[in-house]
């Protein structure tokens, strides 16, 4: 992970986002901005990842190539949802250029306060990954 002026930029994220807030923001200039807002509303630096689309692509890749497929079935059941697969999701954007936001919340109850914010910034395909399920947040 490297660190910016005033907000992180991750590489590769290989890990399921438990207790996360993450979404897609087409411009890589307003998901900078999404950072600034978060972090003026009190969510921490180290909370707040920006995740360039090619980073998010070798991301995956990297993940594919270390995953035997027993343990990749098991990881995919339980990231799917009602609404399918939300990793190919967030890959098909990454794959148009767009950046992805992801904000490590210490409370469920943050949801509408971070939505809020990702939404003045044209943030969609915003979700929370709970421990134990996804949930979609409308936009």
């Amino acid at each position: 992970m490297t660190q910016g002026a005033d907000f992180q930029r991750t590489g590769p994220v290989t890990s399921y986002p438990i207790h996360r807030v993450v979404c897609v923001i087409d411009s890589l200039q307003e998901a900078k901005q999404a950072v600034h807002a978060l972090q003026d509303a009190g969510f921490s630096a180290e909370d707040i990842h920006l995740i360039g689309s090619q980073d998010f692509i070798a991301g995956v890749r990297e993940w594919k190539q270390r995953k035997n497929p027993l343990s990749q079935v098991v990881e995919i059941f339980l990231a799917s949802y009602d609404e399918g697969f939300p990793g190919e999701t967030y890959l098909h954007e990454a794959e148009q250029g767009h950046a992805l936001l992801s904000v490590r919340l210490p409370s469920s109850e943050q949801v509408n306060q971070v939505r809020d914010i990702l939404v003045d910034s044209h943030a969609h395909q915003i979700r929370y990954f709970g421990r134990w399920a996804i949930a979609d947040i409308p936009s």
